[in-house]
Parts: C-alpha cells; structure tokens; sequence
C-alpha cells in the first residue's frame, strides 16, 4: 500500500469552523478513525485505517494494492483479500470517494443501497473489512466525526448553487449546464442539482450499471472520477457523460461547460502538514 504523505488534504470540521472545539465524542471519532484496530487482521497488520482511504475526510488519489487494486486512489471491497467471506469473485474495483459534506449526501455507498450513515459505516468495518462488531459508542464516535466533515468553501457559488461574478464563458457554461437536450432530453443540473449540493442523491444508469449522483462540490481535488475512477480528469468525465447521455457539444461549448465545471468543482485545495502534536491537541 501507497504511504500517506506528509501534506495532507485540509480537513475543515463544522464546529471548528464555526469558532469551537471538538467535542470528547467527536475527538474519540477522529481517534478511532484513524485507528487499524477497527479493522480484520489482514487490515490491522497493514495498518490500514478509514483514514488511510479518505484521508482527513477526503479521498487518497494514491492508495493502491497491487493485485487487489485496478488503479490508483481504489480498491475492490469485495474481494478475497481482506473478508474472504465476503468475496463475490468477481473485480469490483471502486474508486475512493471524498467524505466532505457527508451529512448531506445520502444515501450511502457507490450504488446507494444504505440510508443511514450509521449502518454503512458498521458494512464496511465488518463486512467489507472484516472487523468485529463494533461498539454503539465507537459508531455513534465515527459518525458523529463524520458529520463534522465540510466542503472546503467555495465562495464562487451562491447559497442558491448559483456562480458568483462568472466570466462570459462560466455564464455560457452554466446555461448549457442547466440546458435540456440530447437524445434523453435531460440536463447536467437535472442529476447535479446546484441548490442541493450538485446531487439529486439518486442512483442513475448512464451505460456502466446504476450509481449514485456524486457531488461536484470540491470535486477538483477529488481525482480520479467515476464509481471505479476510470477517467483521471473532470474533464474526461464530462466527456464521457456527455457521449453516454447523446449531449451533443461543439468545441466551443465543451470549452465554455468546462470553464464553469472549473468554478463549481473549486480545483485550488488546502493543504495541511502533518503533526502529531495537533493530533493530541486535538483530544486534549
């Protein structure tokens, strides 16, 4: 497995943000989020906690296990690697995605099959990774941490999902973004609702089987994109979009779509430096 680097994504908490500590059950979430006790023994020995996957709250572009990886920044949960029990025998490789804003981007999972954050978070301790039952108070911790989680803020867009002081080419953008047509009649902003977060928090099949509509708040920083993060850049995704849904675009209009998917998903990200000192701080 890849190691973590020293700098790592910025983690914004909501209750530091608002001027505020964590609280003790938010501070033993973020302990044990990092933490490969959680985990089965093929985890434990790796050291693989849920921070080594998303790390503080964000995804891990670098993660990758020969063998049990198809690419960089996933892995297939359902192999034999880490659960045997659970392995379906078939590849599965999913890409890592951010936990920013996660409060409010159920339901749970690529596919969405969980509502509650609370019951994914025991799937994947226990079936995907084959820990112990976990105790109530350790996932009333993780979950209470989780929530914590924000998008890094993005002071383009308008608490409506609107794009604040665009460019004439973000202005094109955005009315092709919420333009119906092609061959399925739809728009962009049809699944990336821009008032709820860029989501319609909906499974849909657009040619590789049914997944959830991913956020594209702080998506920037979130490469690759996909449920299996097969395409390595936004704009290889939009592309591929585009083609699956029958959204004709001439290269002016590629260009000006891109330009306002440039605002939306925010691609300067924060970075922090790692500290030891600032992980006991924050439990004292």
């Amino acid at each position: 497995m890849q190691p973590l680097a020293d700098a790592h994504p910025a983690q914004r908490l909501a209750s530091e943000m608002a001027g505020g500590r964590q609280s003790f059950i938010v501070a033993l979430g973020n302990t044990a989020f990092s933490s490969p006790l959680l985990y089965g023994a093929v985890a434990r020995e790796a050291g693989i906690s849920c921070n080594a996957c998303h790390v503080n709250g964000h995804n891990n572009p670098a993660f990758f296990i020969p063998g049990h990886s198809a690419r960089p920044g996933g892995l297939d949960p359902t192999g034999p690697l880490f659960n045997p029990a659970a392995d379906e025998g078939v590849a599965n490789h999913v890409d890592i995605p951010s936990l920013r804003g996660i409060r409010f981007l159920s339901p749970y999972g690529r596919d969405g099959r969980i509502g509650s954050l609370r019951e994914f978070t025991r799937h994947v301790i226990v079936n995907e990774f084959a820990g112990p039952e976990p105790a109530p108070l350790m996932l009333d911790a993780l979950v209470a941490y989780m929530n914590e989680f924000e998008f890094i803020p993005n002071p383009r867009i308008t608490p409506q999902g609107r794009l604040a002081n665009p460019s004439a080419a973000e202005t094109r953008g955005e009315a092709l973004f919420r333009e119906r047509r092609g061959t399925v009649g739809l728009a962009c902003a049809d699944c990336h609702i821009p008032a709820t977060a860029f989501t319609d928090s909906r499974p849909h099949d657009a040619g590789s089987g049914r997944f959830r509509t991913p956020t594209l708040l702080n998506a920037g920083s979130s490469a690759p994109y996909g449920h299996d993060g097969r395409w390595p850049t936004l704009a290889a995704a939009s592309d591929a979009m585009a083609s699956a849904l029958g959204i004709p675009l001439n290269p002016a209009e590629r260009s000006d779509i891109l330009a306002y998917h440039d605002a939306v998903t925010d691609t300067e990200d924060a970075e922090d430096q790692a500290s030891f000192g600032r992980e006991m701080g924050e439990l004292a």
